[in-house]
């Protein structure tokens, strides 16, 4: 396993490598995935539009349809509704790697919002989501 993760890591490494402001959080989610949460399928893909990579995964014990796209943070970025909006038009124009299904009918991103001492926070994000109104 530990020679078979540090090739995956490598490759994970040279992708992110194409992001500097973003390549220390793909890296630190990459981990948290496969070595804390031992999740067996993440699947690193560059998504120019938003500058950063997202990892297109599946939680062990769910159905394989469920994937997650996690998009990874900052935890002093921004997450706003038209930041939550952009990500999903963004995602929805992408032209996506022909290993993994289509977004176009993406329903739910994952954001995976890193602390400044490694923490990982994941929120779940459905589409169409309506702000609450104002009183």
């Amino acid at each position: 396993m530990e020679g078979s993760f540090k090739a995956q890591y490598d490759q994970v490494e040279t992708l992110a490598s194409a992001f500097p402001d973003n390549s220390t959080l793909i890296e630190q989610t990459y981990k948290d995935l496969v070595l804390n949460k031992l999740w067996k399928t993440v699947n690193v893909v560059p998504v120019e539009s938003l500058n950063t990579c997202i990892l297109h995964a599946h939680e062990p014990g769910t159905p394989i349809s469920d994937r997650l796209v996690i998009v990874p943070l900052r935890y002093d970025q921004v997450l706003s509704m038209d930041k939550i909006n952009e990500t999903f038009r963004m995602l929805d124009k992408e032209q996506i790697s022909n290993e993994l299904e289509s977004l176009t009918c993406l329903k739910k991103i994952t954001f995976a919002i890193v602390a400044s001492d490694a923490t990982m926070l994941y929120y779940h994000i459905a589409r169409g989501l309506v702000p609450p109104k104002e009183h």
